[in-house]
């Protein structure tokens, strides 16, 4: 409901998405917890990643069926917000590789 959709259905399944997500990364951990870098295994990892990037699709999606002239309406610090969201969702691939 943060970009403005009250379907039932659309936040219904992006909340489940995000929680399978939670689930993938739990799996992460348990998985290979106590393990040496080169014996990880990437693939809750990667099944994660997947499940994170359609929520992410479906927002941006939904911000470009906004009418033109409803854009410069929408606040600076909407924008800067979604920025800094997208960023730091998207760091956290980054810092569990490393």
């Amino acid at each position: 409901m943060l970009w403005g959709n009250f379907d039932f259905v659309q936040v219904s399944g992006v909340f489940t998405i995000n929680a399978m997500m939670n689930l993938f990364g739990d799996m992460h951990e348990r998985m290979n917890g106590g393990k040496a870098a080169k014996d990880v295994d990437w693939s809750a990892f990667i099944y994660g990643t997947i499940c994170g990037i359609v929520p992410w699709c479906l927002m941006y999606y939904q911000i470009t069926l906004i009418p033109a002239d409803l854009w410069d309406e929408i606040p600076w610090f909407v924008w800067l917000f979604l920025i800094e969201y997208l960023v730091l969702f998207f760091s956290f691939p980054i810092n569990m590789a490393i």
